[in-house]
Formats: C-alpha cells, sequence, structure tokens
C-alpha cells in the first residue's frame, strides 16, 4: 500500500508539471548586424546571439508597413459568440480566453488554444468566478499566472452590477482562487489593466454603473493586495479603455467612453501609473470605447475596432512614437466591424483578435495579423528606401524575450554622382554625366583663392557646396548663394588640403584636412582635435577619398604620378587597391558613384574633359565628356538626390 501511494503521488507531481508553466530559464534576445550602414539597396546579413536556447524567431527590421492582411483562424470557435470577454496570451504561447456576454447570459467558462486560436478546448465549464463581462485579465510572465479583476455579474436576482474581485489561476485557467473578495478600489466594469514588466499590475479607470473613474491603483502581489497611486490622473474618468505597457516600461492609455461622450486622447506613464502626462489630444483615429489595442515587440502599438458614435468599427492604427503619433495602416481589416472585442499580443509576433458584437449579434470568429518580416534564426534583409532604422527581435521557447536597437541601420541614398566645375567664385553643375550647359549655377566664395568643397552635410540625400578658405570651412546647406549655414576653423591656412567624407558611417559628410602625408579628420563639422589622425602618402600627394566597398563608410587614398593608391579603412598601412590611370602629370583626379552602385570609383579631369571608370581598375574610360575648361576646379556630387 506504501509503494501504491508513492506511485500515486509521482503520478500527481508528473500531472502537476504538465499543467503548470516550466520554470526553465526563459531566453535572452540578442542579435548582431552587417554592415549596419551603407547605400540603399543595402542588404544586411543578422545573426542570432540570444542565449537560452530559443525555438523561435520574430524579426522586425524597421521597414515594416504593418498593412499586409489579417487572416481568420475560425470562423466559430466552439465557444459561444460573445462580447465582453477578456483573453491572455501566455507565455508557452497558449490563448486563455474568459467569460463574456453571448446574447443570452454572461459566461463564467474558460478556453485554451494551443496554435494561435485556429482550434479550442473547454479546460473549464463554470470556473467558480460568478459570469461576467467586461472584467480584465493578465498575465504574470515571470510565474505564468492569470489574473482576473472585476466586471459586470448578475445576481441571484437577475440584476446585474459591476463587481471588485479578483480570482488566481496558476495552471492554464483550468482551475481558479478568489485572492481578494473585495480589492478596496470600487466595483467596476470597462476597467483596464496591465502586467507590468516590474512584476506589479495597475488597473484604470472603470464605470460603476452610475460614474466614470479615473484612479488608478496597484497590486505587487498578484492581485492579493492594492494600493491607490493616484485618485485623480488627469484623464477624464472613462470606461471602454485600452492599455499597453510598452517594453520601455512605459504605460500609454487610449480613448474610452467619458460622461460627455467617446474620446481619443492618448495619456502616459512612466511611473506605473501614479502620474500621467498627454501625448495626443485627438489622435486621429475616430473617438471610441471598448476597442483592443496591443504592444508590439518592435515598440510600436496597434489599435483595433471598437465602436464610435454611430456604429462598431474595423479599422487599425498603428503608433511608433508611444501614442504620440498615429497612422492608419488598415481602413478595413477584414474582419467585420465590432466591439467589445479582445486581442492578445502572441510570444511569435503575431495578433490574435477574438470575439465582439457589432450591435445585433456576438461573434465567436478568430483572426490573426502576422507583421514580422522573418521568423528564421540567421535571416538577410535588403533595406531599399534610405532612412534610419530600429531592429528589433523577440525570442521565443520557455517563455519569451525581446531586444530593440535603436538607429541600428543606416541606409544612405544611393543616388548617382554627377560632375561640375567652380570657376572664379561660380559654381556650375550638371545633373548628368554628360556635356551640355549648367543645370544649377550659382556664385559662391571670393574669386580667387577659395578652395571648392562638396558634401551632404544635414542627411537629406543630397550633396551640397562649400568653400575653404584660410583654414575656415564654409558649408551651405543648399546649392544656392548666401551666407554659410556652417562655418568653422579647422586646419593650418599654409598648406593643408580639405578633404571631405562620412568617417563614421552616419549618414552625414564631415570634413578633414591633408597636411605633407597625413590625414585629420573630423565625425562633426565643428572645430577642434581630429577624431581621427594617421599617415598615408607623403608630401605632394593629392588626396582622393570613396567609398570603396560600398560599407557606407568613406576612407582615404591618395593620388601619385598617375596612380591611384586607395585604402579600405581609415589607417595608415599599405594600400588595398593600386592602380595606374591618367596621364603622370596634369590630371586632376576625381571620386564619385556614376552608376548608383553604392560604391565610388575613379576618373580624372584633364583640359576641359572629364574620363570616369565605373570600377577602380586601370583602363580605358567608361565615360568621357567635355565639360568646363582648362582651369576650372571639377567638383562631384549628388546634385538632386536621384
Amino acid at each position: 500500500m506504501k509503494s501504491m501511494n508513492v506511485l500515486l503521488f509521482a503520478v500527481f507531481l508528473f500531472i502537476l508539471a504538465c499543467m503548470s508553466p516550466s520554470t526553465a530559464a526563459v531566453p535572452v534576445a540578442n542579435f548582431t548586424g552587417t554592415p549596419t550602414t551603407g547605400p540603399a539597396p543595402l542588404m544586411v546579413t543578422f545573426t542570432d546571439a540570444s542565449t537560452g536556447s530559443p525555438i523561435g524567431w520574430a524579426w522586425y527590421f524597421g521597414d515594416e508597413t504593418y498593412m499586409a492582411p489579417w487572416t481568420q483562424m475560425n470562423a466559430s470557435a466552439g465557444w459561444t459568440g460573445r462580447d465582453g470577454l477578456s483573453s491572455v496570451a501566455m507565455p508557452n504561447g497558449n490563448i486563455v480566453l474568459m467569460g463574456g456576454f453571448d446574447g443570452a447570459g454572461f459566461k463564467n467558462d474558460v478556453w485554451r488554444s494551443t496554435d494561435n486560436g485556429t482550434t479550442w478546448t473547454q479546460v473549464n465549464a463554470s470556473a467558480g468566478w460568478t459570469g461576467r463581462y467586461y472584467h480584465s485579465s493578465v498575465v504574470m510572465r515571470s510565474t505564468g499566472s492569470i489574473v482576473l479583476m472585476g466586471g459586470n455579474i448578475v445576481d441571484g436576482d437577475g440584476a446585474v452590477f459591476p463587481f471588485n474581485d479578483v480570482w488566481l489561476s496558476t495552471n492554464l485557467g483550468t482551475t481558479w482562487t478568489q485572492v481578494n473578495a473585495s480589492a478596496g478600489w470600487s466595483p467596476r466594469t470597462g476597467h483596464s489593466s496591465v502586467a507590468m514588466r516590474d512584476g506589479s499590475i495597475v488597473l484604470m479607470g472603470g464605470f460603476n454603473g452610475t460614474s466614470e473613474f479615473n484612479d488608478v491603483w496597484r497590486s505587487t502581489d498578484n492581485g492579493t493586495s492594492w494600493t491607490q497611486v493616484n485618485a485623480n490622473a488627469g484623464w477624464t474618468g472613462r470606461d471602454g479603455l485600452s492599455s499597453v505597457m510598452m517594453p520601455n516600461g512605459n504605460l500609454v492609455l487610449m480613448g474610452g467612453n467619458t460622461s460627455s461622450g467617446y474620446v481619443n486622447d492618448v495619456w502616459r506613464s512612466t511611473d506605473n501609473g501614479t502620474t500621467w502626462a498627454q501625448v495626443n489630444a485627438s489622435a486621429g483615429w475616430t473617438a471610441r470605447y471598448y476597442h483592443s489595442s496591443v504592444a508590439m515587440p518592435d515598440g510600436s502599438i496597434v489599435l483595433m475596432g471598437g465602436n464610435n458614435v454611430t456604429s462598431p468599427l474595423n479599422d487599425v492604427w498603428r503608433s511608433t512614437d508611444n501614442g504620440t503619433m498615429w497612422t492608419q495602416v488598415n481602413a478595413s481589416a477584414g474582419w467585420s466591424p465590432r466591439t467589445g472585442l479582445s486581442s492578445v499580443g502572441m510570444r511569435d509576433g503575431s495578433i490574435v483578435l477574438i470575439g465582439g458584437f457589432n450591435g445585433i449579434s456576438e461573434f465567436n470568429d478568430v483572426w490573426r495579423f502576422n507583421p514580422v518580416t522573418s521568423s528564421v534564426q540567421n535571416p538577410s534583409h535588403t533595406y531599399t528606401l534610405p532612412g534610419i532604422y530600429k531592429v528589433a527581435l523577440q525570442v521565443y521557447g520557455d517563455g519569451y524575450n525581446s531586444i530593440r536597437k535603436a538607429a541600428y541601420i543606416t541606409v544612405n541614398p544611393s543616388g548617382t554622382a554627377t560632375v561640375g566645375i567652380y570657376r572664379n567664385g561660380v559654381f556650375y553643375l550638371r545633373n548628368s554625366n554628360t556635356g551640355g550647359i549648367a543645370d544649377i549655377t550659382f556664385g559662391y566664395g571670393n574669386l580667387a583663392g577659395d578652395v571648392p568643397v562638396v558634401g551632404d552635410w544635414n542627411h537629406d540625400g543630397i550633396d551640397t557646396i562649400g568653400v575653404y578658405r584660410n583654414g575656415v570651412f564654409y558649408l551651405r546647406n543648399s546649392n544656392t548663394n548666401g551666407i554659410a549655414d556652417i562655418a568653422f576653423w579647422y586646419g593650418n591656412p599654409a598648406n593643408d588640403i580639405p578633404v571631405v567624407g562620412d568617417w563614421n558611417g552616419d549618414g552625414i559628410d564631415t570634413v578633414g584636412v591633408y597636411r605633407n602625408g597625413v590625414f585629420y579628420l573630423r565625425n562633426s563639422n565643428t572645430g577642434g582635435i581630429a577624431d581621427l589622425a594617421f599617415t598615408y602618402g607623403q608630401p605632394g600627394d593629392i588626396p582622393v577619398i570613396g567609398d570603396w566597398t560600398g560599407s557606407g563608410i568613406d576612407t582615404v587614398g591618395i593620388y601619385r604620378n598617375g596612380v591611384f593608391y586607395l585604402r579600405n579603412s581609415n589607417t595608415g598601412g599599405i594600400a588595398d587597391m593600386t592602380f595606374g590611370y591618367g596621364n603622370l602629370a596634369g590630371d586632376t583626379p576625381v571620386v564619385g558613384d556614376w552608376t548608383g552602385s553604392g560604391k565610388n570609383t575613379i576618373g580624372v579631369y584633364r583640359s576641359g574633359v572629364f574620363y570616369l571608370r565605373n570600377s577602380n581598375t586601370n583602363g580605358i574610360a567608361d565615360l568621357a565628356f567635355t565639360y568646363g575648361q582648362p582651369g576650372d576646379v571639377p567638383v562631384i556630387g549628388d546634385w538632386n538626390g536621384l
């Protein structure tokens, strides 16, 4: 008998372990990308560096539009159609659905899906808590516990009234324990609650049948006890609001119904709901309540559906800046317009939308949206548009974790460089590498003594001019005459040769000087000491600057007696590329991206004729044309950003 008892106890422990969330280590997301800067189109290879043995990956490369279609996972999910339900996404990837109103009565059943809402299993037909709707629930990620709070319930006489009880499930919604019969906050329905990253729960707003609330409460013990952190939060009292906890720990609250009508304002708290700031008084989406919202692993917010003054909605909006600005990504998402819906953000980066009400009937359909660009471990991605991109990765296994790297990828414009000449204080610029009359003509600088310089000083994708005069740079942000937009001392007036390049790959060209075989380079267009200083070449060499590899970083070279000596890094050493091109004397070297390939190649200017090569090799010119006249100083740039 004793051995039988031991066996039964072991079986019990095994069953409990299977039902309970795992306590294995949660994966920790990390990654690297190569290269992180360069011209468009830029292909980046990403390498997963996560720890904790993840089994899945959700990559956001920063250029997602969130305009992909929604997919119906189930047209009739098994549970009765309902609104005012609540649902949570578990750390193990399950979805748990609780309660709601199905048109016939308030529900206290619990259902679970293990396949993103495609199929459902009832895990409890009567969970112990009274049937209710417009309650709220959260999942505690560290323990996998579900906490359910308040909502409208019905008493034995059929009267409907709000409640303020709190219930806890530690086994994916199968069984429930009441942890507080009267939580301290007033009984309410249509409130919102969020599990914060510090393990606390924050509960906001709601309605008691007479008045809307704007108080905020917090629990640090899974809903057992509560502390009021703000009795009057600043936003108008409301129910039917939605709220999310952002990856950075901010709390964002959106819309709802007030005593004076529906609202579309957005508020943010950075201290667990204690204080609030309005970030948008009218967010662009129609004022609404009983909508739904999800915080995404890439740090954006997605808001869906709800009820406006006249009808339910099925539009979708997105904010990438903690709720300050919003963009409509779908005017009609495919699922029927509805209010009282529920949505969850899944560990694989998708959104699952569940149920709702269109004013006539309740829904029991399930829809899924997946904005993830790649789900492979080590993907490659090609950026086609210039810009600065945030990259995010969410990994999952036993739980999930995400990381975001802001401004991680810089994609520079890949426009074609074209020629120009500088003559007696006047620039004559062409928008094509052909002979002809100037497309842009303007005076800038003195008639004699100034040295022209060209760069993208403000990262707008257009190269503009400047002059170097007696140790001072005078730079313009447009190809027009006028006073300098940027002026500063740098270098030695006696014998320095000015150079310009993007030395750190941030998309902004900055200056330097070449002095007797030494480069002195600055990473900002200001005076000061050199950020980079190294010897390359010898006195009498002519410096040349270009992105020889397409890395997005300009590096140095020199031209000596008809030979180019180019380096792939801004360091001293031997040349990475050496080849002859041009005559021994009299030619002026030029550098540009003549084909829009993202790589700079060389050329020479000789007595009013340009001879340009499309590769950094010797050979005959790929382009040869007359522009200017002997004695002119050649300048090269992308004057129109094309």
